[in-house]
């Protein structure tokens, strides 16, 4: 594990601005800090590498270990926490525009504005974890109360689906709740037997 400097990466880019310290003279952590920071400044490779010192392909290679440092591992977890922090983002982005439109100054168009923009990102947010498949999608002509998968499902579980829908249609038709065209009716009979209601 490399040893972090105590000092702040700011403090350490403002000095290298103002020219108290060299870049060639950072460590090698310090230097990567410094290139993550500046990375996500916008600075172009050669800019950071002008102002730490430092060839273009030490920057490249800084780069490179400071995608591999933060690369995801994949866990159990990691999908959940990825979807609860996107989630979390999400309310506190709508949070803030709503808090803005507020504001004594703010238009009525602006207000209207921020309302469709929090409609927005919240109706994005859904989509996105629907994807993932936190949510489940409306499947349009589906039955009222019913649920799409959003993956598809096993041969097996479609099986036992088809299954259990002929058993329940069966011990409906028996109670006289349901009438049978003959054909189901031959069919759930031979699917029914002792044990399958």
């Amino acid at each position: 594990m490399t040893r972090r400097s105590a000092q702040p990466v700011l403090d350490l880019i403002g000095k290298l601005k103002e020219g108290e310290i060299r870049g060639r003279t950072l460590s090698a952590p310090d230097r990567r800090r410094c290139v993550e920071y500046l990375t996500g400044e916008g600075l172009s490779i050669p800019e950071i590498a002008q102002l730490l010192g430092r060839t273009e392909r030490t920057i490249q290679r800084d780069r490179a270990f400071i995608r591999t440092q933060n690369a995801l591992s994949v866990t159990p977890g990691l999908a959940n926490e990825l979807a609860g922090e996107m989630w979390r983002e999400a309310r506190g982005c709508t949070e803030r525009m709503r808090r803005a439109a507020r504001d004594r100054e703010a238009a009525p168009s602006e207000r209207i504005d921020a309302e469709k923009a929090c409609f927005d990102i919240t109706a994005r947010s859904i989509e996105l974890l629907q994807s993932l498949g936190f949510l489940p999608r409306s499947s349009g002509a589906s039955e009222p109360g019913s649920l799409h998968l959003a993956q598809e499902a096993p041969a097996e579980l479609l099986a036992e689906l088809a299954r259990m829908k002929a058993v329940l249609v069966s011990a409906q038709a028996r109670r006289g709740l349901l009438e049978l065209p003959a054909e189901t009716g031959e069919t759930s009979a031979a699917n029914t037997g002792p044990g399958t209601s």
